[in-house]
């Protein structure tokens, strides 16, 4: 799930604790921001890409999308060529039930 400014339910800035342990315990929305444009970023050991994310035929139609995520998945969208016929159909399926920024 996408979380929304509204779906955030505080300040932006006002900090949320991670329910597991980590060095830094706390995260505000604009690190959540931050999270989903770096988690395309990660490279294994074999240096091929990494997917983490999968948009399946249960994406709900009406849920609002952030215009900062579609920004983020426009200039890091995957390749296509390289995407498994499960993958590339659960990519369809996100696209035609999102709209195209003006």
């Amino acid at each position: 799930k996408i979380i929304t400014i509204t779906e955030w339910g505080q300040p932006l800035h006002h900090y949320k604790h991670f329910s597991s342990s980590f060095d830094i315990p706390v995260y505000n929305y604009f690190y959540y921001i931050q999270a989903w444009h770096h988690a395309f970023l990660f490279k294994n050991i074999e240096d091929r890409h990494s997917w983490f994310f999968c948009f399946d035929k249960t994406f709900n139609a009406r849920q609002i999308i952030p215009y900062w995520f579609m920004d983020m998945w426009t200039f890091y969208g995957p390749n296509q060529d390289i995407l498994t016929p499960s993958v590339e159909e659960a990519l369809c399926t996100f696209a035609n039930n999102t709209e195209d920024n003006p």
